[in-house]
């Protein structure tokens, strides 16, 4: 059974800190594989990629293509790392 539209996602915890750094996994309730588990982090190309291209592309062409290498300019999405079910994006 799989739900339409998105599922509800129960977060059981805050982030976590190292430092002043968030940890980016998080703890949650996966509804695929009903476990606890440890979210995987992996940086995905997103609109905040292609904004941030098209700008520095204004200025100087071979900056266009650098933004797509630097992780902070991507968005972070979160998978569950049991059954690979994708949480969502921040």
């Amino acid at each position: 059974y799989k739900p339409a539209g998105n599922p509800k996602l129960i977060k059981l915890e805050p982030p976590q800190y190292y430092g002043d750094r968030v940890v980016d996994s998080t703890l949650m309730a996966c509804p695929e594989c009903k476990e606890n588990v440890l979210t995987t982090v992996k940086p995905e190309v997103g609109p905040k990629t292609a904004c941030a291209s098209v700008v520095y592309g204004m200025f100087f062409l071979p900056l266009a293509c650098i933004v797509c290498f630097f992780d902070n300019y991507k968005d972070k999405v979160h998978y569950c790392h049991k059954c690979g079910f994708r949480f969502g994006k921040l």
